[in-house]
């Protein structure tokens, strides 16, 4: 699961480099015979549009009954648009709920699952709705400690652009061991790890 910033700060070439990445990413999932029958991919953004889900390229009605996940030989990746505010907290919280969902979906079919793996990439801070700054992120430090410490997915934080220290120790208090600074947009870099995470994780099977 992608959990993408779109907010204003990332107008003009951050998104635009976004866009791309994620082009090339997807040809590159389609070509993987490991990963292309047995990943499903979801989009998860927070900016102009609210915090929304997108199923490839479409972005769903929050009241539809209808996963994002896509299987990663479908996957089209949607044409994002920079905008508006940072509703992190939100759009974490949805992905914790969505891919819960999607497990329970699988067992519900008999199926096993692998860990999720959810990638929170941001070159800012949590804001509310109103775009001024709010600790109300606080509130998931236990929940996302809890929830990883028993297995129920894996989180990435990772900032990029010109993210400040302040920004980096949220992500530090989202995901303590798997958090990173990195300089510039290399989204094409982030997704190609997420590839190899995803690839390493089919090595066991996740029940909770």
């Amino acid at each position: 699961m992608l959990c993408l910033d779109t907010s204003s700060s990332m107008a003009g070439a951050p998104v635009q480099t976004l866009i791309n990445a994620l082009m090339e990413w997807t040809r590159e999932l389609h070509d993987d015979v490991s990963l292309s029958y047995r990943v499903e991919v979801a989009v998860i953004t927070f900016g102009g549009q609210g915090v929304g889900a997108w199923r490839g390229p479409q972005l769903l009605d929050p009241r539809a009954p209808v996963s994002p996940f896509v299987p990663a030989h479908l996957f089209r990746p949607p044409r994002l648009t920079a905008a508006g505010v940072t509703l992190m907290t939100e759009a974490l919280e949805l992905s914790m709920h969505i891919a819960a969902a999607r497990k329970a979906e699988l067992r519900a079919s008999g199926l096993q699952h692998y860990r999720p793996q959810i990638c929170l990439v941001t070159d800012g801070l949590p804001t509310d709705g109103t775009g001024h700054l709010t600790d109300s992120w606080h509130r998931l430090i236990p929940v996302l400690a809890e929830e990883q410490r028993a297995r129920r997915f894996r989180l990435y934080a990772t900032g990029v652009g010109g993210i400040t220290d302040m920004g980096e120790q949220v992500l530090q208090a989202f995901a303590p061991k798997f958090h990173a600074r990195l300089q510039g947009f290399p989204f094409r870099e982030l997704l190609q790890m997420m590839s190899a995470s995803a690839n390493a994780e089919q090595g066991t099977a996740c029940g909770s």
